[in-house]
């Protein structure tokens, strides 16, 4: 089953930039950028991997829509948000009460899966033509990267993502 088939469908609305929606965008991906980094010190080495590819994913996507959100006169704050620190403070709970890298992973997927509602929230808001190319483009591959490591989102009957 494709990702364009778990998606939700959603018709891109075009029009001026939508800053907000395009800002809380970025730093769902900065966000996750950061968790990634944050796990991948106490992965063990399948999850590190797994972690070192959605950070790469995530660096693309966020180096790609700075620009296209400056060329529209709207350049992204790189701060990311707090949540980093709750990240941070749930790897230390799990590192204290021995807890898998199993539930790390689903909880990685989970992670992802805001990443997706940021992108369909932005589509949904209207923006620009290129904007929305490049929104529908990045929403796709971080899909694929879902299904491709969490086989039960293209079977589970439902919109996962």
């Amino acid at each position: 089953m494709s990702t364009s088939t778990i998606l939700p469908v959603i018709q891109p609305v075009e029009g001026d930039p939508h800053p907000e929606s395009l800002a809380k965008l970025h730093t769902a991906i900065v966000d996750a950028r950061n968790a990634d980094e944050s796990f991948g010190d106490r992965a063990d080495a399948g999850l590190a991997a797994l972690l070192a590819e959605f950070r790469a994913l995530h660096d693309e996507h966020d180096r790609q829509l700075a620009m296209a959100m400056a060329r529209h006169g709207h350049p992204p704050d790189e701060g990311g948000s707090f949540t980093i620190y709750l990240h941070e403070g749930v790897a230390r709970l799990r590192d204290f009460f021995g807890r898998g890298d199993g539930d790390a992973r689903a909880q990685l997927i989970d992670g992802e899966r805001h990443v997706i509602e940021a992108y369909n929230e932005a589509l949904r808001r209207g923006q620009p033509a290129d904007v929305n190319e490049l929104l529908q483009r990045q929403r796709e591959e971080l899909a694929e990267m879902i299904v491709r490591h969490d086989p039960s989102a293209a079977t589970s009957g439902r919109h996962p993502l």
